[in-house]
């Protein structure tokens, strides 16, 4: 599975011509690919780019429509980034966003949440909220759409969600444990992302998610500064 973030960050993908966004998506098919995985909009980017050469949602329309040419799976990696769910004007305001994400796909296999980087939610709300994006988006667009979520604790804090208080990363790695028995996490769950700034080592992580769960592993090896698994 590759990550593709056509965003003004990046500085390569974000220059792409739609022909060029399906070559890209048809070498990496060649080299071993099955999946590929896009990011939304109205993130912490700004909404455009000057190199943008189509707007990013009809580019997420492109790639995806490719792939399903394709049979590739498409997968979202996509944030818990509205500060407060449970306040009613936040939870319109996501709902018209997921609207518009899930809009442009013309398929869609997999929905991604992280729980850090960014995130730091703790557990018990992140699922909270994962479940609500997960209804939305199976009850009015994919109905077969899997759900994925990482823990990702290991920053200690979140500037994005605007907690500075330091938490402790293995207890709030564990509770995230602990949620993925319940009942109500069972019922719309498909499997756990191990991911960078993850609090355990793998093969611990392994042991520590329920066995039911598929476990992906997320591995990080594009930024140049500090990466998950050094090249």
């Amino acid at each position: 599975q590759h990550q593709i973030a056509y965003r003004p960050k990046t500085n390569s993908y974000d220059a792409f011509t739609p022909e060029m966004m399906r070559r890209e998506i048809l070498d990496l098919a060649l080299f071993g690919t099955n999946a590929i995985e896009v990011i939304p909009p109205g993130l912490d980017d700004a909404d455009q780019s000057p190199n943008f050469t189509i707007p990013w949602l009809e580019m997420l329309t492109v790639a995806s429509a490719y792939c399903d040419e394709l049979d590739i799976r498409v997968s979202m990696w996509y944030p818990a980034f509205f500060k407060d769910y449970k306040d009613a004007d936040t939870m319109a305001k996501a709902e018209k966003h997921w609207a518009s994400v899930f809009g442009a796909f013309r398929r869609l296999d997999v929905l991604f949440v992280p729980g850090g980087d960014p995130g730091g939610r703790r557990a018990e709300e992140l699922f909270w909220v994962v479940g609500k994006q997960a209804s939305f988006l199976r009850s009015k667009y994919f109905p077969q759409a899997e759900v994925w979520v990482s823990s990702q604790y290991g920053l200690s804090v979140s500037v994005d969600l605007g907690i500075v208080e330091r938490w402790k990363p293995r207890e709030r790695e564990d509770e995230f444990f602990q949620q993925l028995a319940t009942p109500e996490v069972k019922g719309f769950l498909t499997g756990v992302v191990y991911g960078p700034w993850s609090a355990y080592p793998i093969d611990e992580y392994r042991k520590r998610v329920p066995s039911h769960y598929s476990l992906r592993n997320y591995p990080d090896m594009c930024h140049t500064i500090g990466c998950e698994f050094p090249i």
